[in-house]
């Protein structure tokens, strides 16, 4: 078999690629996956249909496959979490709150007394045309990412050296 017909490339160089970004951009958790092996899991390379998944217990852990089950997930994501719509969050810090004697405690409880913000009125954050932070859990190979960026305004830490596949 020749190393163009090799099926596993495509992902080698995925992993490769997700790797550089880290390597370049967050030093500590490419330390964490850069010699990574999984335990307890398999993974499944399906061919037919470019797709992946995780095999535990002779279970598939992404049905049908983690591309697939990426785009699924991104699009739920992008339902409930739409322009417009309010994020349920910890609410902000009130005046009051800071009440200990102390000179902090009692600057901060200053500077809160400015703020327009009270408990009666906060009715948590309204999303804009961005998401300020996302974190993606999955198979690692950038699915979820690549279907937001490729589909929803994003902006990404040195968007130039990440490209959608």
């Amino acid at each position: 078999m020749s190393d163009a017909a090799n099926p596993l490339d495509p992902f080698i160089k995925r992993r490769e690629k997700n790797l550089a970004y880290f390597r370049d951009h967050f030093k500590d958790i490419y330390s964490l996956f850069k010699d990574y092996k999984l335990q307890n899991l398999q993974v499944n390379i399906l061919t037919e249909n470019d797709e992946v998944n995780l095999i535990r217990e002779g279970r598939h852990i992404y049905e049908p496959g983690a591309k697939e089950y990426a785009g699924n997930e991104v699009e739920t994501f992008r339902k409930a979490y739409r322009e417009g719509k309010k994020v349920c969050s910890f609410s902000p810090p009130y005046h009051g709150h800071y009440a200990f004697p102390r000179f902090g405690q009692l600057a901060v409880n200053e500077l809160l007394k400015e703020s327009p913000i009270r408990k009666e009125n906060f009715r948590f954050y309204g999303l804009e045309d961005f998401y300020p932070l996302i974190v993606f859990l999955g198979c690692g190979l950038g699915y979820h990412i690549e279907k937001m960026v490729s589909e929803h305004k994003a902006s990404l830490i040195n968007n130039d050296k990440l490209e959608a596949e």
